[in-house]
C-alpha cells in the first residue's frame, strides 16, 4: 500500500466522522442585533401584512400573544414582494407574554433555506431586564430531523422576559412564506403555541455549516489535493 493510499484511507475516516457529528449535533447561531437591520416591505398576505398569533396551551390557556411578518430587501418594490428574483426573506416575529419567567421561543417547524442569521431585538431585551446585547439568548439550529430554531434564554441569566414585556425575535430565509403554516411556542413551566408564516414545507432545508467544521473539512482537502505518491513507499 502506497503512502497516498494510506492518508486517504485515513482522511476519509476524519472526512466521515465530521460528516456525523455535523448531521447530529445542533449549531449555536451567533446572535445578530434586529435594531440595526434594514427592512424592506412586508409581504402582503391573505390576513394583511400582519399576522396575529395568541401562544395558547393544552389546557386552552391564552398565555402571550404573537405578531408575524414576513420582510422583503430594502429596495424592493411592494409590487414584486415576493417574487422570484429576491433571495433572503426575513421572518421578524413580536412577542409578548402574559406570563413570567419566559424561558424559550421557537420555531417549532423545519425552517426550510434558513441562511444561519437570526437574532433578536437587543435593546428591546435590554428594555425586558436583559443584558441588551448578544448574550441574552442563545440560538440554536436544531440540525437533525426536526430542522427547528429556538431561542433559549441563557442559563447564566435571571428569567427576565416577563408579562406584558415585548421581544421581538428575527431569522432570515431563501424560502418566501406559503401562509400561516408555522407552530411557533414560548415555555415557561408551560408551553404555548401559536400560528404564523414560515416556509413552504416541501422546499429543501438548507444546512448551516459550523465554521469549524468546514474549516477542518477545508484544510483535508487542500492537504489531499496536494499530497503525491512517493516512490518510495511503493508496494
Amino acid at each position: 500500500m502506497t503512502a497516498w493510499k494510506i492518508t486517504t484511507v485515513i482522511s476519509s475516516g476524519f472526512l466521515l466522522t465530521l460528516s456525523v457529528a455535523r448531521t447530529n449535533a445542533a449549531v449555536l447561531i451567533a446572535p445578530s442585533n434586529l435594531d440595526s437591520l434594514e427592512l424592506g416591505p412586508a409581504i402582503i398576505g391573505p390576513l394583511g401584512p400582519e399576522v396575529p398569533g395568541t401562544f395558547v396551551t393544552n389546557d386552552a390557556e391564552e398565555i402571550g400573544n404573537l405578531r408575524s411578518s414576513v420582510f422583503c430587501p430594502l429596495g424592493t418594490e411592494q409590487a414584486d414582494c415576493p417574487s422570484d428574483s429576491i433571495e433572503t426573506f426575513t421572518y421578524r416575529h413580536i412577542v409578548t407574554p402574559n406570563t413570567d419567567d419566559l424561558a424559550s421561543f421557537t420555531a417549532g417547524f423545519p425552517v426550510n433555506g434558513f441562511t444561519g442569521v437570526a437574532g433578536y431585538s437587543f435593546g428591546e431585551s435590554g428594555a425586558a431586564g436583559g443584558s441588551g446585547n448578544d448574550t441574552d439568548f442563545n440560538i440554536v439550529f436544531n440540525d437533525d430531523s426536526d430542522e427547528t430554531l429556538s431561542w433559549n434564554l441563557n442559563a447564566e441569566s435571571d428569567l427576565f422576559f416577563d408579562s406584558d414585556e415585548t421581544i421581538t425575535f428575527f431569522w432570515q430565509s431563501t424560502v418566501p412564506p406559503a401562509g400561516p403554516i408555522g407552530s411557533y411556542s414560548i415555555n415557561n413551566a408551560v408551553t404555548g403555541t401559536a400560528i404564523g408564516p414560515a416556509p413552504a414545507t416541501d422546499a429543501s432545508p438548507t444546512s448551516v455549516p459550523e465554521p469549524s467544521n468546514w474549516g477542518f473539512l477545508a484544510l483535508s482537502m487542500i492537504f489531499l489535493a496536494r499530497l503525491k505518491p512517493n516512490s518510495r513507499f511503493s508496494s
